[in-house]
């Protein structure tokens, strides 16, 4: 749609049979000229910014920018003086179609980041997967992570830690678990701002499984007892880890796959409250420095970091999960 907009500016005949301009460069010119939109009632902020305006036409152009209200003011501006002697309909007529067009491709600009978001987030599932090593960052706690009752990343961390009960499913009368291998693979470690959000994640991971907070996502809850158990083995094996760790190297929210490999891949994670998420691939020549920088600070004890464990939680938890099953 960007180049369909060029081609409607530059290349396609006008009423006297020439180009509106000759290119974007020409375009950007006529509008560096005028100090007043005298169509738009207002000021011309690309006044005698020549080069302004071209770069930002040939980013427009390729599709990397949409047209700002200022550009496409001062767009029309040089279109209704390069038609100054035609008649009022035939302006009209042009100005239509290249603010449909100026549309067309804010539309498809939005629709191309929606793709990207989506591709990304589709990418964040399969490592979520298939990974070996997961490391999430969150400068709130990780309600961020687990508040999602049928979230996909919910679900994928709690099948892949077993912290569910299989439902049963009869097929001809007998009895199928949907269990397909309980053996953990995989490794989950979360870091957060204070030792009391660190607690606090230990919690909603106990009411999670339990069903205190919500169903299941993965399947059947766990028992009180049965959760305590796992969530105790998991902790002992490195399953699960609770950080609390500085607030200066907790900034954003983000999930890191492998961090210990020579090639980690880590993406910027925003949740939002109606349950979708954010997704923002981090460039690869930036996860050198964030290892160094957050990563090794963490793992290897070069700053204020608490491993905060299930056992120095896990009697308190217990006790208010079993109170408030009570009173259902």
């Amino acid at each position: 749609m960007s180049k369909a907009l060029k081609i409607l500016l530059t290349s396609t005949p006008s009423p006297d049979d020439a180009p509106l301009f000759r290119n974007g460069l020409d375009l950007a010119r006529q509008i560096a000229k005028l100090s007043y939109l005298v169509s738009q009632d207002t000021e011309n902020s690309y006044h005698g910014r020549e080069n302004s305006a071209a770069s930002f036409l040939n980013q427009i152009f390729r599709g990397e920018r949409s047209a700002s209200p200022d550009m496409k003011r001062a767009i029309n501006e040089a279109v209704v003086l390069r038609l100054i002697n035609q008649p009022l309909a035939v302006r009209e007529e042009w100005l239509e179609k290249i603010n449909r067009t100026i549309e067309e491709a804010q539309n498809a600009r939005k629709l191309q980041k929606y793709s990207d978001v989506n591709f990304a987030f589709e990418n964040l599932l399969e490592l979520e997967e298939s990974c070996t090593d997961h490391f999430v960052v969150s400068p709130v706690t990780t309600h961020d992570i687990i508040r999602v009752g049928s979230h996909p990343l919910r679900e994928i961390m709690i099948r892949r830690l077993n912290l569910y009960k299989p439902e049963i499913s009869k097929d001809g009368g007998e009895e199928i678990s949907t269990i397909i291998d309980p053996k953990i693979t995989t490794r989950y470690t979360f870091c957060v701002s204070s030792q009391e959000r660190a607690e606090d994640g230990w919690r909603r991971f106990f009411y999670q499984v339990t069903g205190v907070a919500s169903d299941n996502p993965t399947g059947l809850p766990l028992s009180v007892n049965e959760a305590n158990v796992r969530l105790q083995e998991l902790d002992e094996i490195d399953a699960l880890r609770i950080f609390a760790i500085p607030e200066e190297i907790c900034g954003i929210p983000i999930v890191v796959h492998e961090p210990l490999s020579t090639t980690p891949t880590g993406f910027i994670t925003f949740y939002k409250f109606d349950s979708s998420v954010d997704v923002h691939p981090i460039p690869t020549h930036y996860m050198n420095d964030w290892k160094k920088s957050v990563f090794e600070r963490i793992i290897y004890g070069k700053s204020n970091v608490t491993r905060v464990n299930w056992q120095s939680v896990n009697k308190m938890v217990v006790q208010e999960a079993e109170n408030l099953l009570r009173l259902r």
